[in-house]
């Protein structure tokens, strides 16, 4: 057969509409193969960096309507005093506790805990105890480096030895139990946790919840405990403890699924739905000019809300002061105050002890920060962590969205294919496709 002949034969009706066929199909598949591919990388990327739902929570009501107050009437009642002691009042004033932290940590915000359990608790325990830190190493010129409580030995002091299992070994705490665990069992940090073994994950902290942390650990944690711990019932509590340094953390019922709006330079979530949450406030705002409310640093990864606008650390938000005192006033809030840091020997070299030598380093919490603490926010921007979020934020759309609609289209391709396939089978069709 000649070449012309081949090529007569390859373009009859028969032989065009078999390849014609087989396009299709080879199409759809791909289109398909891409779709899933495109959901599933979605699905994956948008795991790997926020918490899922079913873990999301682990602030036990009902416990703590019992234990709190029990908690409580072992602590001194709520009062901020000067150095006579007068009650003073954070009235008027505003506080961000993250750019303390930024100046003892090279310029960078405290990383975000992403949970993986229903370990709340200890993550709002942890972040009001490093922002404790960074606080009275700046302000107070404290002679102490920062460094991280590891979120599990919260975990389990809190559960084992102060919670006495009554939680059997389902998941959660609470706010009193942890705040309790702090003043007997120190804190135990990352530092030390990665010296000897330990990562941060869910099945830690969950075996922690049960066992307890380690008697070694135990030891090494006692030595650095939290000194004063009060229970806030109301917005006034919560304003006054964040204007002189102290973290406050927050366990409620209240969730934050209804949007958010910007104002005063701040976004704010606002108040929906229930969760069974614990959270930590580190700033707050209360001038007359401004809409008053508090910062609140949660534990679900640096993507799980809309991305602060007024240079706070991401994963959290502000809420009003409204729904601030809704919160602590269901009795399980706590002040943390005076921890016994991680001292610093000055013949560390590593340590830059000049900032914290400057007479005009801080004058007062309130007071205009100091240039070089300007100059460590603008060597700051764009921070890395911003620029991966956005990455991932257009990753996960681009990835979810174009594989449902990659998805559709092999579908109706495969549609075309097996129609075509039908018509050619049928004994009555008369014409070739």
């Amino acid at each position: 057969m000649s070449g012309i002949e081949e090529e007569d034969e390859y373009k009859q009706p028969g032989r065009q509409g078999f390849v014609s066929r087989n396009l299709c199909l080879w199409l759809a598949v791909t289109l398909c193969g891409a779709g899933i591919g495109g959901i599933v990388d979605g699905s994956f990327v948008s795991t790997l960096d926020v918490t899922p739902q079913s873990l999301r929570h682990g602030w036990d009501e009902a416990q703590a309507k019992v234990d709190a107050p029990v908690t409580a009437a072992r602590m001194p009642a709520f009062a901020i005093r000067d150095v006579e002691g007068n009650i003073i009042s954070g009235a008027g004033k505003t506080s961000e506790l993250w750019k303390f932290a930024k100046l003892v940590n090279d310029g960078h915000h405290i990383p975000t805990w992403r949970q993986e359990s229903g370990d709340c608790v200890s993550m709002g325990w942890s972040n009001a105890i490093a922002y404790l830190s960074a606080y009275q190493i700046a302000k107070d010129q404290r002679n102490e480096v920062l460094k991280i409580p590891f979120a599990p030995y919260g975990y389990g002091t809190s559960r084992v030895f102060v919670g006495k299992r009554q939680l059997g070994r389902g998941a959660g705490s609470i706010g009193a139990w942890a705040a309790q665990a702090s003043t007997g069992y120190g804190v135990y940090t990352v530092d030390q946790a990665k010296a000897d073994g330990f990562t941060y994950s869910g099945r830690l902290a969950d075996k922690w919840g049960w066992e307890g942390p380690p008697a070694k650990v135990v030891e090494l944690g006692k030595k650095h405990r939290v000194n004063h711990i009060s229970q806030v019932r109301s917005w006034e509590d919560v304003r006054d403890a964040l204007a002189y340094g102290f973290p406050v953390t927050v366990a409620s019922n209240v969730g934050f699924e209804g949007g958010y709006y910007d104002k005063d330079g701040k976004r704010f979530l606002r108040p929906r739905g229930r969760w069974a949450h614990q959270m930590c406030l580190i700033g707050m705002e209360d001038r007359i000019d401004h809409e008053k409310g508090a910062y609140c640093i949660n534990s679900w990864g640096v993507d799980a809300h809309p991305k602060p606008i007024g240079g706070e650390p991401p994963g959290g938000f502000w809420i009003d002061w409204q729904t601030v005192q809704r919160m602590v006033s269901q009795g399980d809030s706590w002040a943390y105050a005076d921890f016994d840091g991680f001292k610093v020997d000055r013949k560390d070299d590593s340590a830059d002890w000049n900032i914290f030598r400057d007479d005009q380093l801080i004058e007062a919490v309130n007071d205009d920060l100091p240039a070089k603490i300007v100059a460590l926010e603008e060597a700051d921007k764009p921070e890395p962590q911003t620029t991966v979020e956005t990455v991932r934020e257009v990753r996960k759309w681009y990835a979810t969205y174009i594989g449902w609609c990659l998805e559709v289209a092999g579908g109706v391709l495969a549609g075309v294919w097996m129609r075509r396939r039908r018509r050619e089978e049928s004994p009555d069709c008369s014409c070739s496709c």
